[in-house]
């Protein structure tokens, strides 16, 4: 949470309010109490023009590795715009949306498609977007 925070303050966006948690999915057997979780960073204020703030958004690419990031655009599930970020053809590593007033970012603790991701984020937005 705190590398998330710190790059959402870092795109130079007017950020008013800064929150961010951990999100367990209900089916998810208490004895795995990290399964089915998101980390979730998100807030308001004026994020000035929704793509340039997801890309600002995006993941450092890997000192390590020889595979290249890919920013996937997905459907926002409302108004805005979206994108996942992925390593190579590889698992999702975090999902953006965000609009001129608000934004929000989760990030998996298990490895999911890019559009499975997307539909934990749609599924997420209406009930963490406070505009």
């Amino acid at each position: 949470m705190t590398r998330r925070r710190a790059a959402a303050r870092a795109t130079g966006a007017r950020i008013s309010t800064l929150v961010s948690g951990f999100y367990r999915d209900p089916a998810a057997p208490p004895s795995m109490p990290v399964t089915g979780g998101v980390v979730f960073v998100g807030g308001t204020g004026d994020m000035g023009d929704p793509g340039s703030f997801i890309q600002h958004l995006r993941p450092a690419p890997g000192v390590t590795s020889s595979v290249e990031d890919k920013v996937v655009d997905v459907d926002a599930g409302g108004d805005g715009r979206a994108a996942c970020f992925t390593v190579g053809d590889g698992p999702t590593d975090t999902c953006v949306w965000a609009t001129e007033h608000s934004f929000g970012t989760i990030t998996p603790t298990e490895v999911l498609r890019v559009d499975h991701a997307a539909a934990v984020m749609r599924k997420m937005r209406p009930d963490v977007e406070r505009r």
